[in-house]
């Protein structure tokens, strides 16, 4: 639902897209989360939060075909869109 937040964890072996029950949401260029890999882990700027292999945030669909991923600090570190783009998962 558009400008409604949601509490995800995003995988380090999976930081190119969000999936949810009906959509793939692919991260868009540039931005300030590294894009990971199956295998290749992300490499986080210090003191970002991992827990259990994972970075915790909130997104928020922004547009249509849009969401941002913001830490829990409040800072938006990235966007994604279903504009296309290829997935890196």
């Amino acid at each position: 639902e558009p400008g409604v937040e949601y509490f995800v964890r995003l995988p380090l072996d999976c930081t190119g897209e969000i999936r949810t029950e009906s959509r793939r949401f692919v991260l868009e260029e540039p931005s300030f989360l590294p894009a990971s890999a199956p295998g290749q882990p992300a490499e986080l700027p210090e003191g970002w939060p991992v827990v259990s292999g994972s970075i915790p945030g909130y997104v928020t669909l922004v547009g249509d075909d849009t969401l941002e991923f913001e830490l829990p600090t409040g800072d938006v570190v990235a966007t994604f869109s279903t504009g296309g783009g290829r997935s890196r998962c």
